[in-house]
């Protein structure tokens, strides 16, 4: 007895001081009971899920998805990747209420496959080292943002913390990988027996950033079992949780931040009291506050007003003077449920022939549940508010029936566009409901914050226009898409161009200040740069300046693009009318603009779909072949040609003679042209137009080409 007393306890010894327990992390949720979390996910996906157009199958889309997890887009993307087990459309219900239960209450095995999978981004069964790099960059380095319209000097600030943090997670894959990739099995005995955060740092993200609360489960409870069924569950839940060991190396003194916040909110540290992890807090992100202020992670959103949108955009009001509020939060789950949203009262329901229904709303947190009375026995139904909008009307939405009235606002799903409207006799509490609501969804009012002025720009569906942020009165440039004719995967486009220019903090790329999404738009506000394109600044100066200035410009658009494929951004578009120039002086400033195709790509990950201008376009592109961060390169030649000449390197009548001379004709230098041009810069651009890829010059050996150098 006495030697299996001293097994256990040196047992113990081992697992306090060196390891630390995926149960124990997994104890960090709260959640006890695996039924009702299951029917909580059953209802979450009946609320944003929409049917399929070809067959009666109900499905959760890619951007309902985005709008529920509210994680970086990226590795939103890569956790939708990892719940699919069919290979098109959206989430099925099995998919959707399986991968999200293995992910957060499943055994150690289940949630380890979820992670894995995320990981494994070409679905070969294991996962790469420069795979897990880019997750974990975008895991560690999306909190650092800077609001200020001086982007300069905090872009400057930024960019060397994300790039002391870059060299830590360098350091950390090379200690964990002693090849190349690891599959399922050496994934989790590296999770074992090597002391490497990469596991925790992704399980805890995930954790910490949780789409439900505790109490919304809890709220179904009444719907699905009893009190006596409900403890039992639960009892039975945590007892086979206690009594499961799986353990994993605890975690390092740095890198920590992120595992701490969860281990710590159980006072589950590995460590002895002495080494106690210090706990991160994160201060609530108020709606009234300072746009772009704090930890700004999401698509925030705000209310436009007809009249002013009309006004600069020429669009007529088909809605008259309704209003639309913003569905996507500007801050966490975990910052709504530790301010804890929590609002109940009556409600009713109108139909159109007058007649009235009641109900007990209840909204905890971004769920509302409707009971039959106040005693919340008997529920009806809940919906999820992460992917709608609220609507208010003029005057209140007053209706009177027998010479009562009934004040109302509705609530817009974005799954599939319904419109509940409800009503309440009292003013106190239809402004109560509108303001908890208004919480819960992140919302923000657009015109609190920016006056729009004259239109500088129109695409297909934006336009772009000066405007003024009203605290510091100071120009902004306010791009606004129509969302009416996007596809899903150009909204799926805009929410990567919103991500990539949150994240990035280059001297130079295009800042990033603030953004709203209404039911009708989706509004961009960045840092007014003051200059021209470098189209128009080529043209102004009729093609011909010293080779100086042009490996001046040419370098600064290098360096952003360097900085750019770092963190594995394709810009996908670029050209000269995606550069801006400013000049003061004899100083030419670089600020490459319009993500609008960009994607987030791994280093061997491949794309396949065509996008960009013909005449900036690689021939992988044209040939729709699959494509990497090459294709940036190539058009880096393509500029460099065009500011010397005025044309093109492939020109032709027809698209089908360019596209042809782009996959097999040279690059030509006629000698009457080029016969001032050192060699060097043929010979760059040679190197940039190589028709294969991976004969083509690297970002790297770009900047360093001899070339610069004189």
């Amino acid at each position: 007895m006495g030697n299996d007393s001293d097994t256990e306890t040196k047992e113990k010894e081992k697992i306090n001081n060196n390891y630390i327990t995926f149960e124990s992390v997994q104890e960090s949720l709260n959640l006890s009971n695996p039924k009702l979390f299951k029917k909580y996910l059953h209802e979450v996906f009946l609320d944003l899920s929409s049917v399929s157009d070809s067959k009666n199958i109900k499905y959760v889309s890619k951007i309902c998805f985005y709008d529920y997890i509210k994680l970086p887009i990226f590795i939103s993307d890569k956790l939708f990747k990892s719940f699919k087990n069919h290979s098109k459309g959206g989430l099925l219900e099995t998919e959707f209420v399986n991968g999200f239960h293995q992910l957060y209450m499943g055994t150690f095995e289940e949630t380890t496959k979820i992670i894995f999978n995320l990981l494994d981004f070409d679905k070969d069964s294991k996962i790469e080292k420069e795979d897990v790099k880019l997750i974990l960059a975008y895991l560690l380095l999306s909190d650092f943002n800077n609001n200020s319209l001086d982007d300069n000097s905090n872009d400057i600030i930024i960019y060397d913390k994300q790039m002391k943090k870059l060299k830590e997670i360098n350091d950390l894959i090379n200690k964990t990988f002693k090849k190349g990739n690891m599959n399922l099995d050496e994934f989790i005995e590296c999770l074992k027996k090597k002391k490497s955060d990469i596991y925790l740092q992704i399980l805890c993200f995930l954790y910490s950033k949780k789409p439900f609360s505790k109490k919304s489960i809890i709220c179904l409870k009444s719907k699905y079992m009893n009190d006596e069924e409900y403890q039992k569950m639960s009892k039975n839940y945590i007892s086979l949780r206690k009594s499961s060991k799986n353990i994993i190396m605890s975690p390092t003194k740095n890198n920590n931040e992120i595992i701490n916040k969860v281990i710590n909110k159980k006072n589950l540290s590995p460590k002895t009291s002495e080494k106690k992890l210090k706990e991160i807090n994160i201060p609530f992100k108020k709606s009234e506050s300072t746009p772009m202020k704090g930890h700004h992670r999401y698509v925030s959103c705000g209310e436009i007003s007809s009249e002013m949108l009309n006004k600069y955009t020429n669009k007529e009001n088909k809605k008259g003077n309704i209003v639309f509020s913003p569905s996507f939060t500007s801050f966490s789950y975990e910052e709504i449920e530790k301010n804890n949203i929590n609002y109940e009262n009556y409600i009713y329901k109108i139909s159109e022939n007058n007649k009235i229904s009641n109900f007990y709303l209840l909204l905890i947190n971004n769920d509302i549940y409707y009971y039959k009375t106040k005693e919340k026995k008997e529920l009806i139904g809940m919906h999820n508010l992460s992917s709608c909008f609220i609507e208010e009307y003029e005057n209140k939405g007053e209706k009177i029936i027998d010479n009562l009235s009934y004040y109302s606002f509705s609530l817009i799903f974005k799954s599939n566009s319904k419109l509940r409207k409800f009503y309440t006799t009292d003013i106190e509490i239809y402004e109560q409901f509108i303001l908890n609501i208004k919480q819960a969804i992140g919302y923000r009012k657009f015109e609190d914050y920016y006056e729009i002025k004259e239109e500088i720009g129109v695409g297909r569906n934006s336009h772009v226009n000066l405007g003024i942020q009203k605290n510091t009165g100071k120009l902004v440039t306010i791009k606004i898409i129509e969302k009416k004719d996007e596809t899903k995967k150009e909204e799926e486009l805009v929410r990567y161009e919103i991500d990539i220019l949150k994240f990035c903090h280059h001297k130079n790329i295009v800042h990033l200040i603030d953004y709203f999404e209404t039911f009708d738009n989706i509004i961009i506000i960045l840092n007014y740069v003051e200059g021209c394109t470098l189209g128009e600044y080529l043209k102004e100066n009729n093609f011909n300046f010293k080779e100086s200035k042009a490996a001046n410009i040419i370098l600064q658009i290098a360096n952003g693009i360097k900085y750019l494929h770092k963190f594995g951004i394709i810009h996908r578009d670029l050209k000269p009318d995606n550069i801006m120039i400013t000049q003061i002086d004899s100083e030419i400033k670089v600020k490459i603009m319009d993500f609008g195709l960009s994607k987030i790509v791994s280093k061997e990950e491949k794309l396949i779909e065509g996008f960009g201008t013909l005449y900036y376009a690689a021939p992988e592109i044209i040939q729709n072949m699959p494509y990497n961060k090459e294709i940036d390169v190539w058009s880096l030649g393509v500029i460099l040609f065009y500011m010397f000449t005025g044309y093109y390197p492939f020109v032709g009548k027809e698209e089908d003679e360019i596209e042809e001379k782009i996959i097999n004709e040279p690059v030509e230098f006629k000698d009457g042209e080029w016969e001032k041009i050192s060699e060097n810069v043929q010979d760059l651009i040679r190197k940039c137009l190589e028709k294969y890829p991976e004969d083509r010059i690297s970002i790297d050996d770009f900047i360093n080409h001899p070339w610069f150098n004189n």
